[in-house]
Formats: C-alpha cells, structure tokens, sequence
C-alpha cells in the first residue's frame, strides 16, 4: 500500500466504478482474482467479495505504487481499470500459468477516492495481512540501466541464501575459495550492483511508510524481483548471521572492496532488523519515534500506515489511533495523537529531563496551525555548532560525521577557555564536563535497536583510547561505527548503522 503519490481520482472513474459494482461493508474485503496465463497473455482479472471472518484464503499485495500519472490498462471483471505501471508489472509476473491467483492490493480493492470506505479499510489492515497466506512482496521488475543484469541479481540472492545457511562459514578462512559477491571483479562487482538495487537505498519498499506492517503482520512473506523470489525468512536469517560479525572478514580485502561491503550491509541489516524489532512490538510512541523516517506522500499515514502493529487493547487507550478517519485534517490527527500520549508518555528518553517536575502541557491554536508547549526556561543558547544534514536514503560519510562530532567538540574547548578553565573541569551532573560531551554524544545510552544502558566506564576509556580527536578514518569507522550504533559487535568492524530514529 506504499504509495509514491497521492491518488486521488488520478486513476480514473472506472475503477470507482469498478469498486461501487462490488460493495462492501463491515469485515468484507474486495479480492481480486488474477487468472492463468503465460508472459505474453493479456492480464484478465475478476473482483469478488468476501468477509474476513470467512474462510476465503488469498495473499496480500505488499509494493510501492509509483507514479499514478503513468497508467495502464487491465480488465477486472469487465471494467477497463487504469492502475499504475508498477502494479501492472505485479500481476503481469504474478500469476500463475495454469490456475488462478487471488490476490488483494489495495489500489484496486480499496476505493482510494471514498475516505469513509477508505478509513474503515484501512483499520482492518491487520486483519487483512494476518489473515493472509502470505504477504507477497513486489520488488518490481529488474533494471536495465543499473550495470548488472538478470544473473548477477540471481548472484546476489545466492550470497543473501549463502548467508542464511551458517554452517559453511563456521570454519571460513582466507584460504578458502571466497563468494563471486566479495570478489573484487567485474562479475563481483556486477553482483554488488545487483544487491544495492535490491536494498535500501536501492529499492524504494524499505522505505515507505506502510511496507513495515505489511511484511511483518504475515505468517509468511515471499519477495519477488522480477523473475526471482527469496523468502523474507530467508532474509532475516542471513540478517542475523551477520550481525554476528564472523562471516567473511578473513577474506574481505581491505580496499574499496571491503568498503563497498560495509556500506551494502549496513543499507541491508538495519530495515531488515526493523522487521523483527515490528513483529515483536513495542509501545505507539517508540513505533512513531523509531519510524519516523519512513515516506508517505498523505501525512495521515505516518500514524495511520502503523495501526495495524498494534493490538486491540492498545488502540484502546488511544483513540487518535483506533478511530481512522481520512476526514481529518493532518494538523488535527497529529495534535489528537500527541495530546493523547502526553498522558501515556513512557518513553525512554524521559529518563532524563529537565522540567523540574512542571507537568508538560500541549495545546493547540484555534486555526490548528500552531502548537503550543509550557516548559520551564533554562538558559540562553549562545552558540551552535554547524549540522550534519542527511537524508535517510543518504548513506553516511564517516569522515563529514566526525567533522562535524570535532567541531562541537572544539566549540565546547574555545567556550571553556573563554572561562580559564577546560574540559577537565567537574560537571554537575557527576564526571567531568569531557565526559559529558562523550555521554552527550552516544545520547547517554549504549544501543542495541533498543537501549542496554548508560554508558560505563569502559565504554569512555574505549573511546579516549581510539584517540578521536587525532584519529584517521578507519578508526572512527570501527569506534563510532561499531561502539555507538552496533555495541554488540565487540572488537570487530562494523556491520551495520543503527536506525536514526533511535
């Protein structure tokens, strides 16, 4: 249900048409039958309805919609539909060649330009996807225009398969004939192509709001790419066969190579994660702060697009969240939302605050544009130092991060001397004013998805012993990397980047 723009009526009368020929209420779900067919058959499809307390099976249609101002016909039951390219691919390469396929995607079984029909379905998005067989997962087509073809995505896949299987890398060495994927070669370097089109930051499903819930509610769910498949299992079980740090560092050179591969794993390992991190739950406020980075063209649906993760006795207790209604403005359902859980706050980062015990109060202007906060003052800032701007897709420059860590760094050292006094000088809160620079930096917290715990002792000298303030690139590529984002990984490279939501 991932859309890249709003839909509207951009799709046209007929599929409206489409949808009120085939009305549904209460717990019913339109399906759309794909019928059997070979590559170059046109694409015949038929809608039916039925109830999700019934035992009608079929499998949920999880892709990005792409452009809607560039559409394509089909036929749904005799209706000329117009839906877009993208999901046009989908049931073009989806079906089956001898039997039918019944399939439920939103933008034909969900009238996207009715909001009642529209809010109503959308709070049955859990039990759509957990009553699914499985949620089939469309990657789209592969590029042609992305130096790789076909083979070297299939070379790819076979790395992630290779990953999954842990018993031939137990005893892996640099004598050992290494994987085409970490070879440096052009075939390796085609099959590294390939997987960076395949990730995030490669493919845009990891990055769309309402693909979290819809590959993490399932029983199962299959990822399709083009001609080839994997399984999500597969996935994460490679996922955390890295996270163990073991596999392949003896044979990964030390070039660009071995730099290439750390970038790839960190765009793989933190969506994937995040997917097990859903389907275990956590608290509406930690799913919100932690996905917040997620796209989604309707602002809406950065609440509306995680409903679905939440049990019924959750929703209870925050009615901005179980009562969805595309009738709201954006500025009201985020004011409901956030007045709501000023009363539940149990967030993490409210360990530490500075209120004094002032109750926060939140209310919002009459025109519902302004936001207004009562905090209590605590002084004035004098001087800031310069940002690190990044987008999510954008990978991470180690060297513009530590630049940027230096400056803040030297900025405290020259407000320090403009005291006669230094980093050495005692903080209030315990430890000196360097120490609390360096717990400011790791946010006070050592992080694994979720936190461990403050820092200790060791973890600082750990840091002061890498010498960052002298430091080069690969050591603040192994410490800030691996210590700050990744603790688990002890004395190893790092494998992965945290998520910034964190």
């Amino acid at each position: 249900m991932a859309q890249a723009q709003p839909p509207s009526d951009l799709l046209g009368p007929s599929i409206s048409s489409l949808q009120q020929a085939f009305p549904i209420q209460d717990d019913e779900i339109r399906i759309i039958d794909v019928l059997p067919g070979s590559s170059l058959d046109l694409i015949a499809l038929e809608c039916r309805v039925v109830s999700l307390h019934s035992d009608a099976s079929f499998e949920a249609l999880s892709y990005v919609w792409g452009d809607v101002h560039s559409k394509r016909t089909v036929d749904i039951s005799g209706y000329s539909v117009e839906v877009t390219p993208i999901l046009y691919t989908a049931f073009q390469h989806l079906r089956h060649p001898h039997k039918k396929r019944a399939l439920w995607a939103d933008q034909v079984c969900i009238n996207q330009s009715d909001d009642v029909e529209k809010s109503h379905q959308v709070s049955l998005m859990r039990k759509i996807y957990k009553g699914c067989l499985q949620c089939v997962i469309w990657l789209g087509v592969i590029p042609s225009d992305k130096g790789f073809s076909t083979l070297d995505a299939g070379v790819a896949l076979d790395f992630i398969h290779l990953l999954a299987d842990e018993r031939p890398f137990q005893s892996a060495t640099a004598d050992c004939e290494p994987p085409i994927f970490i070879v440096d070669s052009d075939p390796g370097q085609r099959a590294r192509n390939a997987f960076r089109a395949l990730i995030m930051g490669g493919n845009p499903w990891w990055s769309r709001v309402w693909t979290l819930q819809e590959a993490s509610l399932p029983f199962a769910a299959t990822l399709h790419w083009g001609p080839l498949t994997i399984s999500l299992q597969t996935i994460e079980t490679a996922a955390l066969a890295m996270c163990s740090g073991r596999y392949f560092f003896g044979l990964l050179s030390k070039d660009k190579v071995g730099a290439e591969y750390n970038d790839l794993m960190n765009n793989f390992l933190y969506p994937v994660r995040g997917l097990s991190i859903a389907r275990a739950g956590e608290t509406p406020l930690n799913t919100l702060m932690r996905w917040r980075y997620r796209q989604a063209t309707d602002p809406r649906d950065k609440v509306y697009g995680f409903v679905g993760l939440f049990r019924s006795n959750t929703l209870l207790r925050i009615p901005a969240l179980r009562d969805v209604s595309y009738g709201l403005s954006p500025e009201v359902l985020l004011t409901n939302v956030g007045d709501r859980f000023r009363e539940l706050l149990r967030h993490r980062y409210l360990r530490w605050n500075a209120s004094k015990g002032v109750d926060v109060r939140i209310a919002a202007s009459i025109d519902e544009w302004i936001l207004h906060l009562c905090g209590v003052w605590i002084d004035d800032v004098e001087k800031t130092s310069e940002v690190y701007h990044l987008k999510v897709e954008d990978p991470v420059n180690d060297e513009s991060l530590r630049s940027a860590i230096l400056l803040s760094y030297h900025l405290v050292e020259e407000y320090q001397a403009s005291r006669n006094s230094d980093l050495g000088a005692d903080y209030v809160g315990g430890g000196t004013l360097k120490d609390a620079f360096w717990r400011t930096m790791l946010g006070n917290l050592i992080m694994e998805e979720m936190p461990k715990g403050v820092p200790k002792d060791h973890d600082m000298t750990d840091f002061e012993d890498l010498n960052v303030l002298q430091g080069t690139f690969l050591m603040f590529q192994n410490m800030y990397t691996s210590k700050l984002r990744n603790p688990s990984v002890n004395n190893q490279s790092s494998q992965f980047r945290e998520p910034e939501s964190n």
